[in-house]
């Protein structure tokens, strides 16, 4: 990876087991400033708990994970909650609340963590819709049932954005959507960075979308990594694991030869 611009986040030989079974075996990644890490593989592979442990809702086993410089390993209460206040969560399905309005839903971080009144949040909620290219006056006073799928997932966005993160964490963004909307949601993440040179770590199984905003993307099977590489260096791959998921012949269940390259990769 480029060298011009400081790391955000590091992993080096991260860990984690659930009752003697080893989901991440030793993962190693890098994130810079300004660029867009996409974490590409099947149901299984461990993206999941990889997000969770970068959120800091997890704690690795062993390793190093250092995001903005500080330590997630052993992290006290109190950092976490600053280190927190740093990043952006963009959750799958959106996870808004459906009680709330728009308004509402976008507003609850800062609600929660600055202790600040609804009204004293309106500035800062129509300028994340505007992040998102929504109208705030279209959708403010809306519930989340009364929005397209699409709309929930550019708002969830724009609760990710309000108090103005240094990195977001996006799991599956495009999960459950339309090849059209999910492409809308792609490009957002593509604007997000040009416009305001935001730093972004997606997890995600859909590879066409991987391939478009991605400045890297790391292949994890089984909590290894098999690759890692710009798309285009990943176009040209000739690894087998890594050809059999890019040519569409893994399709839900690994089959065996992918899961035989897969093993053999990591010998």
């Amino acid at each position: 990876m480029s060298t011009e611009q400081p790391l955000i986040l590091e992993a080096r030989d991260l860990r984690k087991s659930f009752d003697g079974f080893a989901v991440l075996k030793g993962i190693n990644l890098e994130l810079r400033k300004g660029s867009v890490l996409v974490v590409l593989g099947l149901s299984g592979s461990g993206k999941t708990t990889l997000l969770k442990i970068f959120s800091g809702a997890l704690q690795a086993d062993s390793g190093m994970v250092e995001v903005f410089g500080t330590s997630l390993i052993g992290i006290s209460a109190a950092e976490l909650s600053a280190y927190r206040r740093r990043l952006g969560v963009v959750f799958q399905y959106s996870a808004l609340l459906g009680s709330l309005t728009v308004r509402e839903n976008i507003a609850l971080p800062m609600v929660e963590t600055q202790g600040m009144r609804l009204p004293e949040c309106e500035e800062r909620v129509r300028d994340a819709l505007s992040r998102v290219f929504l109208n705030a006056d279209d959708v403010l006073d809306r519930k989340p049932a009364q929005l397209s799928g699409g709309m929930r997932k550019r708002v969830g966005i724009a609760r990710a954005l309000v108090q103005e993160p240094e990195l977001l964490l996006y799991d599956e963004p495009t999960s459950g959507l339309d090849p059209v909307t999910a492409r809308g949601v792609d490009e957002l993440v593509i604007r997000l960075k040009r416009d305001l040179g935001m730093t972004s770590l997606v997890i995600t199984h859909d590879i066409d979308g991987a391939m478009r905003i991605a400045d890297h993307i790391a292949i994890l099977h089984l909590g290894e990594i098999l690759a890692l590489g710009t798309p285009d260096e990943l176009r040209e791959s000739q690894h087998p694991a890594v050809r059999q998921l890019l040519d569409g012949t893994v399709d839900g269940p690994l089959t065996a030869d992918f899961a035989a390259a897969a093993q053999e990769s990591a010998q």
